[in-house]
């Protein structure tokens, strides 16, 4: 689940708190979760294995402002 469904990994883990006794408000999240696994369960990534594949991955961290892991060449 955390390394596949990040999208619903919060979800689990507020829900599974009070799974001895759930109320109304865990219900309803557990119901919207599965339609959500329902609704999502033909999508997917595939990869080509024929294609070369290029990773291209984006950020918009500073690294919390520390020089040091900003820039790998400074000591």
């Amino acid at each position: 689940m955390v390394a596949t469904w990040h999208d619903i990994a919060h979800v689990i883990a507020v829900v599974t708190r009070c799974m001895h006794k759930p109320d109304r408000s865990q219900w309803n999240a557990i119901k919207h979760m599965f339609s959500y696994l329902v609704g999502t369960q033909d999508l997917g990534i595939l990869f080509d294995p024929n294609k070369n594949l290029v990773i291209v991955a984006y950020t918009n961290s500073d690294f919390a402002s520390c020089v040091y892991t900003r820039n790998s060449t400074t000591g």
